[in-house]
């Protein structure tokens, strides 16, 4: 395992470097807390229902601001943007760990949508930073070293939450989850640099307001430029968002509606880790062999593949279809970037990523409004029908090799 990951590390930049080891951070703090958040919010008398809502406005807000936030990063400097957003969620993660309520919950969610808007010029910073012929590559290496440190987070989580019990367990967790990303945002304050030499100067406060003012408009002009295979590629990632995103929130509720506690979830959650790392370093030095359609196609197939295995409900099936699923998520966002990074010319690529993440979070929020709808009258069907549609989704890959 060591060799593989030496050879994959090389090629990377003092900026990658900053990026990876930040979200190796973020990772393992989410990892630890975030797959019980929904627990949370019933634990804080929230409806199943209350779940699929906060993720959908969580979506939904995260949708809002991605087209400003593409707009600043490719007008006036990415680094900023990512610094004092990243800044803001280190606010919004101390409301969620005083919650009292449900509604306190969902704040933080809206909260944390809106904060989002550095994601745009983050990936524009990390694309930016990996040599070409490099990228899938580098892409997949951003997602298997954060998962290979954070293999033990979901157990650590559950045996916390376990151990300590209720609200206090929960709260626990996420206290820990805010020490991490504190030193995460003392990380990107200090050491990012900026990639865009034509950034242009002023006041934040400003830039953001003429932001919102010009955003909108100029983006979607870009999606004139660009040719038809990027646009059919945007259309297909956000059906298949919109698909997973009705059962993936509902997982961790789902384990416990078959008998499972924290513990056991956490415990599935390391060894589906665990699982995926490994793979991930054995493919990452090949991944650029792979034609990027046919990988997102064979990707979106083995989802549902993953999806009807876990809707199965016992141990085994359950785990295997969690790591399957998480497997081929990965998989999946590394051939879907790479396509796009290829597919775009450098100078649009924060736009046109922020119309991706737009059109993407929209798609997953209406996801988690069908799943808070269909998850509390048919639980395990919710994981079928998810199952059946990216199954029928996954063949319509084809169609970027007819238009490109």
């Amino acid at each position: 395992m060591m060799k593989r990951l030496r050879q994959a590390l090389p090629s990377l930049t003092r900026n990658a470097w900053v990026i990876i080891i930040s979200w190796i951070l973020f990772r393992f703090g989410t990892y630890l807390s975030m797959p019980y958040v929904p627990n949370y919010i019933r634990m804080l008398c929230g409806s199943e229902a209350a779940i699929g809502i906060a993720y959908a406005l969580n979506s939904f807000f995260i949708a809002l601001f991605t087209i400003p936030g593409g707009y600043i990063g490719d007008l006036y400097g990415r680094r900023r943007i990512v610094v004092y957003m990243t800044w803001g969620l280190i606010l919004a993660q101390v409301l969620l760990i005083s919650a009292i309520s449900p509604a306190m919950v969902l704040l933080y969610f809206i909260l944390d949508g809106i904060l989002h808007v550095y994601i745009p010029a983050l990936h524009a910073i990390f694309a930016d930073s990996l040599p070409e012929d490099e990228r899938a590559r580098g892409f997949m290496l951003s997602e298997v070293l954060p998962n290979l440190i954070a293999i033990p987070a979901p157990l650590i989580g559950g045996l916390v939450i376990a151990w300590l019990g209720g609200v206090k367990g929960y709260r626990a967790a996420l206290v820990v989850t805010l020490s991490l990303s504190l030193m995460a945002a003392s990380l990107r304050h200090f050491m990012l640099e900026e990639t865009l030499p034509t950034a242009l100067k002023g006041a934040f406060g400003q830039i953001a307001k003429d932001a919102f003012k010009k955003s909108y408009t100029d983006i979607f002009k870009a999606l004139r430029i660009i040719g038809r295979e990027v646009k059919v590629a945007i259309v297909l990632v956000m059906v298949q968002g919109m698909i997973v995103s009705t059962c993936m929130n509902y997982m961790v509720r789902y384990a416990m509606l078959v008998g499972f506690d924290e513990r056991v979830w956490g415990e599935m959650n390391t060894i589906s880790s665990l699982v995926v790392v490994i793979m991930g370093l054995i493919l990452s030095p090949i991944m650029d062999l792979f034609d990027r359609v046919a990988l997102m196609s064979i990707s979106a197939l083995s989802m549902g593949v993953g999806l009807f295995m876990f809707a199965r409900a016992d141990y085994i099936s359950m785990l295997a279809g969690l790591t399957i699923l998480n497997l081929f998520l990965m998989t999946y966002r590394s051939a879907m970037l790479s396509y796009m990074t290829d597919k775009v010319e450098q100078p649009l690529r924060g736009r046109i990523s922020a119309v991706r993440l737009f059109l993407m979070q929209i798609s997953r929020a209406l996801g988690n409004l069908v799943g808070a709808f269909i998850y509390p009258m048919m639980p395990m069907y919710t994981f079928i029908i998810a199952s059946m549609a990216l199954l029928a989704l996954a063949p319509l890959y084809a169609v970027l090799k007819v238009v490109d």
